[in-house]
């Protein structure tokens, strides 16, 4: 095999990859959380109508975030009569808070597992494809294990697929948890 085929085979694999990672993000994430990520458990937990924390701990989340960034929040009479712009603003302060963590330990792993399993669900298209296809050659050459095989391949990404969302969100909680936990302690240190 030359360094072209070899060369050529990663730069498929690359762009293959990245465009799985674009159907994630677009495709995956959007389906699961809305456009743009706008109902993603960092913001849900800034929001008084997200019931992922306790009241008392968003005022302090709250308090802290708009004492580092100068982010405002809306009452909770103004969220209820404007949720649109409570969450936007809620994005907002996140931002922020992503800005202050940067590249905190725990918020990177657990930003990784997240976009990992967000990923490979996305990979489930080029899985059950592929599995589909090995299904019918081993069948149409009498290979009943392989073809079993391939069966319980598409039949397990058809599960993956059809719970991404309790994937997703338990895992996009538990970053966000990690991701305010560690402001938290940043900002208490200070």
């Amino acid at each position: 095999m030359s360094w072209q085929n070899i060369s050529l085979s990663c730069v498929v694999m690359i762009a293959l990859v990245q465009i799985q990672s674009g159907l994630g993000k677009t495709w995956i994430e959007e389906s699961v959380f809305g456009k743009g990520g706008e109902n993603f458990p960092t913001s849900d937990m800034l929001l008084y109508s997200g019931g992922l924390i306790s009241k008392q701990k968003k005022e302090q989340l709250r308090s802290m975030i708009s004492d580092c960034s100068g982010s405002t929040f809306s009452t909770e009479d103004e969220e209820r009569d404007d949720p649109l712009n409570a969450r936007l603003q809620a994005r907002e302060a996140v931002a922020h808070v992503r800005l202050k963590v940067g590249h905190g330990v725990m918020t990177i792993k657990y930003n990784i597992r997240y976009g990992f399993f967000r990923n490979l669900i996305a990979g489930v298209i080029w899985g059950t494809v592929g599995s589909i296809g090995c299904s019918i050659l081993y069948f149409l050459d009498s290979a009943w294990k392989p073809m079993s095989f391939f069966i319980a391949c598409s039949l397990t990404f058809a599960a993956l697929y059809l719970i991404k969302k309790q994937i997703l969100g338990k895992l996009a909680f538990n970053y966000a948890d990690v991701l305010f936990t560690e402001f938290s302690s940043q900002t208490k240190g200070e």
